[in-house]
């Protein structure tokens, strides 16, 4: 499970570091967004497929 919040929040995105990944942020446009650019930063991050993560977001 990652977990994702948002730190800043600017007319144009969202910037949110995973917990689980301290060096990870991801940036989504709205907040619909948000799970899949999670999901998306942990896996080049790791290496892993995305279908290896679940999201949880806080905001």
């Amino acid at each position: 499970m990652l977990t994702a919040y948002i730190i800043t929040a600017t007319d144009h995105h969202f910037t949110l570091p995973i917990v689980e990944l301290p060096q990870v942020r991801a940036k989504a446009a709205n907040d619909a967004e948000i799970p899949g650019a999670v999901l998306a930063a942990a896996a080049e991050h790791t290496g892993m497929a995305h279908d290896q993560f679940t999201v949880v977001s806080d905001y």
